[in-house]
């Protein structure tokens, strides 16, 4: 029997939902975010990152659920990640949410879809199909996802060093890395983004999830 992992404030979770999704021959391990405002993160779950997991993450209410789990995925390689559904309200709503890395998303719903339409989607996601909407492939932050993840991850620890404004042999220094292949490192990342100076790439780097606002200085 498949797992869905279900992240979203207890409220949410409809017992009928529960029943359908079951008879879906799914199990359903819910996994509570926080209360009623969802301001809240359930702490990452093992189970639900595994690469054969299932992962609804009802954001309805606010990011709150999904504030401690992007960033892990987003660190894991693309043949590892989850296959995530993510309910939100509409598309103004989406663009203001964490980004997801491309390869883990496989589903996203909104307000205007039903309980047949959301259980049909699961059991899509379940037997491997993808089910995003169109505007999905118009978004600017999806592609900006899909060109971040398609540098690898060599590329990427380099760039996310460099946006917090470590210097190439400190970065050098964590990484195993001479700072002169560091700096041909940084300008080919930038190169294939289309980023020009440090400015553009600390943007690039918030906007996509690469670093945390919130990120400790360096040091």
């Amino acid at each position: 029997m498949t797992r869905l992992h279900l992240l979203t404030p207890p409220d949410l979770v409809a017992d009928g939902l529960r029943l359908l999704l079951q008879a879906a021959g799914l199990a359903v391990v819910v996994l509570a975010a926080g209360g009623p405002a969802a301001g809240a993160a359930a702490e990452p779950d093992d189970r639900a990152l595994a690469p054969d997991g299932l992962l609804l993450v009802d954001l309805r209410r606010g990011p709150g659920p999904w504030l401690a789990w992007h960033a892990p995925l987003a660190a894991m390689p693309a043949d590892q990640h989850p296959r995530c559904l993510l309910l939100v309200e509409d598309r103004r709503h989406w663009r203001g949410l964490p980004p997801t890395p491309p390869d883990t998303l496989w589903a996203v719903l909104g307000a205007e879809h039903s309980t047949a339409d959301l259980l049909s989607a699961i059991t899509a996601v379940a037997r491997g199909e993808r089910r995003l909407p169109d505007w999905l492939a118009h978004d600017d932050r999806a592609a900006e996802a899909a060109a971040l993840a398609a540098l690898g991850p060599a590329l990427r620890q380099v760039l996310a060093l460099s946006a917090l404004d470590l210097p190439p042999p400190a970065i050098g220094a964590r990484l195993g890395l001479d700072a002169p292949e560091v700096q041909a490192r940084r300008r080919r990342a930038m190169r294939q983004l289309g980023l020009s100076d440090q400015v553009q790439l600390v943007r690039f780097a918030l906007r996509t999830g690469l670093i945390d606002a919130h990120s400790p200085p360096a040091g």
